[in-house]
């Protein structure tokens, strides 16, 4: 059940016969176990209270409010209290179009949280923030990958100056060996030569 308009209740009576009356039909509504919303009108949108002072009997208290800036107003939501379930404390700026209101994003600025055309604007430079850090990302992936090719360029060249050597020490590795096999084959087959020009024994003694 929707009851609009609290505030213009005041006009059938006296305050206190329609702060009675509301309330009595506040607790009908809980004991049928039926929802109802109630609206008010507040004359200061400071002030966090209404003209009938029902406020206690209520489960869930929204207030809505108009706020201008920047040339522009622009509409606010936030939950003064709801009972027993916990409930966002943040102050939410919400638009009415052809398929309702909707809650948009918080966003905060340095001066608080922005709202209309503030917000769109903040929504453009963070975009453009966004793209420019992407754009940095990009060239320095693209300057890694330069640098990348050029060090591998260089660990295959070192890699191609090892093997050369490595071949090249391999190569006078072997032949210095082949030098020194010759060379005890030489002194082998001297020294049996010299063996054989001294008899063992003189012929006659």
């Amino acid at each position: 059940m929707v009851l609009d308009g609290l505030g213009s209740l005041n006009q059938m009576g006296s305050e206190r016969e329609v702060n009675s009356a509301v309330t009595r039909e506040i607790g009908m509504l809980k004991a049928a176990g039926v929802t109802a919303i109630f609206t008010a009108l507040s004359r200061d949108a400071v002030l966090e209270s209404t003209t009938l002072g029902i406020s206690s009997l209520t489960d869930t208290w929204l207030q809505l409010r108009n706020v201008e800036n920047d040339g522009e107003r622009n509409r606010l939501v936030f939950v003064i209290k709801s009972r027993g379930m916990a409930h966002s404390n943040q102050v939410r700026e919400f638009t009415l179009s052809d398929h309702g209101p909707t809650l948009v994003n918080v966003m905060v600025g340095p001066s608080g949280i922005l709202t209309g055309s503030a917000r769109n604007t903040q929504l453009s430079r963070a975009a453009a923030a966004a793209v420019r850090q992407e754009i940095a990302v990009d060239r320095g992936r693209r300057a890694f990958a330069r640098r990348a090719q050029r060090v591998e360029a260089q660990i295959a060249e070192l890699r191609e100056q090892l093997e050369t050597d490595r071949e090249q020490l391999e190569s006078e590795m072997d032949l210095e060996t082949e030098l020194q096999f010759t060379t005890t084959a030489t002194e082998t087959e001297s020294g049996a030569a010299r063996t054989a020009d001294f008899p063992d024994h003189e012929p006659g003694l």
